[in-house]
C-alpha cells in the first residue's frame, strides 16, 4: 500500500510503500522521475486524489515557468490558474494544470503514464491540439470526452476574456469569434 506525502519545508511530494521502498517525485528534463529518499523533512500525508492535483499542480508550474499570455500576466499563476479555478472536481482539476503543457513545452504525453490514470491520460491527450487536425474537428473531438469538454469549456472561456489584454486587436477579435463557435458547438 502506498501513502502520499508533501514537505512542509519545500514543494516536494514523496510516496512511501509498505514495503519501506521510498521515493520522491520529481519531474527533470521535461520527465517525471522517482528518486529514493532518505528525509528528515517533516512531511504531511495526502490522499492519491490530492497527490495527484498536487503533482500536476507542480508538473504545470515547472514546465510553464516563464511563459505569460498574450496580455503578458504569468501563464501559470493567470490563465492556468484560472481554468483550474474555474472547473470543480478534481479531475478536471488535474487535466486543467496539464492542459497546455504537452501543447505549448517539451512535455511529452508519456511522461504523465505512470504518474496519472487512463482517464486522465486520455483527457490531456484530447485536449492537445494537433496543428495538423482542423480546429473545428479537434472541438468535436474534444466535446466526445466529458472530462477533456469541460476543462476546454473553462480555457475557451478565459481566453475570450478580453479585459486581460491592454490593446484589443483584429487578430484578437477574431481569436475569439472562433472561439465562441467552440463555445457553441462544446455547449449543445
Amino acid at each position: 500500500m502506498k501513502k502520499y506525502f508533501k514537505s512542509l519545508e519545500n514543494s516536494n511530494l514523496f510516496i512511501i510503500n509498505e514495503d519501506f521502498q521510498n521515493y520522491q517525485v520529481e519531474l527533470v528534463n521535461f520527465k517525471l522521475i522517482k528518486k529514493p529518499f532518505y528525509s528528515k523533512e517533516e512531511l504531511i500525508e495526502y490522499s492519491k486524489d490530492e497527490f495527484t492535483l498536487n503533482l500536476a499542480k507542480y508538473i504545470s508550474k515547472i514546465v510553464h515557468k516563464g511563459q505569460v499570455d498574450k496580455g503578458n500576466i504569468d501563464y501559470f499563476s493567470g490563465h492556468i490558474q484560472t481554468v483550474v479555478d474555474t472547473v470543480r472536481t478534481n479531475n478536471e482539476k488535474i487535466v486543467a494544470y496539464l492542459h497546455d503543457s504537452i501543447e505549448d513545452t517539451n512535455l511529452d504525453l508519456n511522461s504523465l503514464n505512470n504518474a496519472f490514470d487512463k482517464e486522465i491520460i486520455e483527457a490531456i491527450s484530447i485536449i492537445t491540439k494537433d496543428k495538423k487536425i482542423d480546429y473545428i474537428k479537434y472541438i468535436e473531438s474534444v466535446k466526445s470526452n466529458q472530462l477533456a469538454k469541460g476543462v476546454k469549456i473553462a480555457d475557451l472561456k478565459n481566453n475570450s476574456d478580453l479585459s486581460r489584454l491592454s490593446t484589443v486587436t483584429e487578430k484578437d477579435l477574431q481569436r475569439i469569434k472562433k472561439y465562441k463557435k467552440a463555445l457553441n458547438i462544446l455547449m449543445k
